[in-house]
């Protein structure tokens, strides 16, 4: 038998970028005035021009944003907000303020708290926000199923469906999540009988299970096995994973300023002010908690401080970053503060801040299971495709995203020069990628939606002898950026088996 290496010779290889290549996914028109990368696509010259944070789906690799756009047809602050998700390098509108309606007459908002669309691996997403034009008592819960939206709560409505809950919905809803079965969660304020002015509630997407309950639920895991009442939970915190038996929050569970802080997951306290982190080599108490991520596979991160003025990063509970530690082992640079952390799902994560190198053009970095920098300041970005910088990174921002695929997705401001100080006018970012570590591609190959099927095999042997496939992947499947090779196959087959990149 012919080895594969003798059929691979006639394929017809897609262009490789190397590791280390930052790549242009999205731009704004402040970076890309004209041309399709700040283009939003099916419209004749409406484009980006800033990006909120960046999210993904668990397994296929899809991300998404709300982007403020500029329409020269209609200059609305009303209608100046969209939905926009992707996939690798193309991207597409799936919903604009003012103009996508859920209902006849009832128009998405994404201005009004900056609400953030979630999606999962089929595509579907969920949106909490209050409609367009604001008012009291207009608050929506919605899911696009693909077709249509689908009304999952709305203020006035009965909540049929949700265990021992008051006749009517409160006025707001928050922090919408979709698992991959097409369950919504999501915050929800004044729906129960002794309900009072500001309370909350988590409603889980599994079985639409109340998750927490101000003053009812008592997390376990307290510092000194005190049993508090939750008293607020932080807007925007609520976060679960693919099938909604992962979740977290930041909130408060008591009034003592020192320790009122707590980091739940799944119900338990993991991080609280005033307590050493539980497994770590500190002595000094965490002082505060500034931001907590749930990836959508299950892994969790946060950033704080401690007492000592002691900044960290951790991943799954373990401190992984600390200031004054070294950005990586073996480095003489070390960390002095936080601005980011994702995790891919496969045992990899970033940690993105600033360091105490002398050069401030250069001081600030992203660092891959604290190993190696695949980011730096003043790295070059190519927009025009001719391998020469037409700006540089400059102001580091907490909107990135780590993928299955390997690559890590972020949004930073950009420089004119690798010399300039500050950020180009407006400091808006664009959205760029580096692949960070060698990781397969997913099952999908053809990316339409259907996986596992046989034509994803027909169409990898289809593109492995030299065939067209407009949607498919490269044929690079293990994004080792060596091909045609035989490991190509092996690598598509133990995926398509369901073991891991390589095994």
């Amino acid at each position: 038998m012919r080895s594969l290496m003798v059929m691979l010779a006639a394929c017809a290889g897609a262009a490789v970028v190397a590791n280390g290549q930052i790549q242009v996914v999205m731009a704004s028109r402040d970076h890309a005035p004209t041309g399709p990368l700040s283009l939003v696509p099916g419209t004749a010259d409406v484009r980006i021009s800033n990006l909120q944070g960046i999210y993904r789906s668990a397994f296929t690799d899809k991300w998404n944003t709300v982007a403020t756009i500029a329409d020269p047809a209609d200059a609305s602050a009303l209608r100046d907000q969209m939905v926009i998700y992707g996939q690798g390098l193309s991207f597409q509108n799936a919903a604009r303020e003012g103009v996508t309606e859920i209902a006849p007459g009832e128009f998405i908002d994404l201005s009004s708290g900056l609400p953030q669309a979630r999606f999962n691996d089929d595509g579907k997403w969920a949106l909490a926000f209050t409609l367009q034009p604001s008012s009291a008592g207009q608050g929506r819960v919605v899911r696009w199923n693909g077709s249509s939206f689908d009304l999952i709560a709305r203020t006035g409505d009965a909540p049929t469906g949700f265990p021992a809950y008051v006749s009517t919905w409160g006025a707001t809803f928050t922090d919408a999540a979709i698992d991959n079965a097409g369950g919504v969660g999501f915050v929800a304020t004044n729906f129960f009988a002794s309900d009072f002015n500001g309370n909350e509630a988590i409603i889980g997407s599994a079985g639409n299970a109340s998750l927490m309950r101000i003053l009812e639920t008592v997390p376990t895991g307290q510092a000194g096995g005190a049993s508090n009442f939750a008293l607020d939970v932080d807007t925007g915190t609520y976060q679960a994973d693919q099938n909604g038996s992962n979740w977290l929050w930041l909130g408060e569970v008591n009034t003592i300023a020192t320790e009122d802080k707590v980091l739940v997951r799944n119900g338990a306290v993991a991080i609280q002010e005033g307590s050493v982190i539980a497994g770590s080599d500190f002595t000094s108490p965490v002082a505060s908690i500034t931001a907590a991520v749930m990836e959508p596979t299950g892994d969790w991160l946060a950033r704080g401080s401690n007492a000592d003025g002691t900044t960290w990063v951790t991943y799954n509970g373990s401190v992984v970053a600390r200031s004054g530690g070294p950005i990586f082992a073996g480095s003489s640079e070390t960390w002095s503060s936080f601005v980011d952390m994702k995790a891919d799902g496969r045992g990899n994560y970033v940690v993105a801040g600033n360091g105490n190198n002398a050069n401030t053009l250069i001081n600030s970095v992203v660092v891959l299971n604290g190993q190696r920098v695949i980011v730096r300041e003043s790295d070059g970005v190519d927009f025009t495709g001719d391998n020469t910088a037409d700006f540089f990174i400059g102001t580091f921002r907490d909107r990135c995203a780590f993928l299955q695929d390997g690559y890590f997705y972020f949004a930073f401001s950009l420089k004119s020069t690798a010399a300039a100080a500050g950020n180009t006018s407006g400091n808006r970012v664009s959205l760029l990628r580096v692949k960070a570590v060698a990781a397969c591609d997913n099952i999908d190959f053809n990316n339409n939606g259907v996986f596992p099927e046989d034509q994803d095999v027909i169409d990898f042997f289809n593109v492995l002898a030299g065939g067209e496939c407009a949607t498919c992947n490269d044929i690079d499947f293990n994004n080792n950026t060596v091909f045609p090779e035989d490991q190509d196959v092996i690598d598509f087959f133990n995926v398509l088996a369901g073991a891991e990149c390589g095994g």
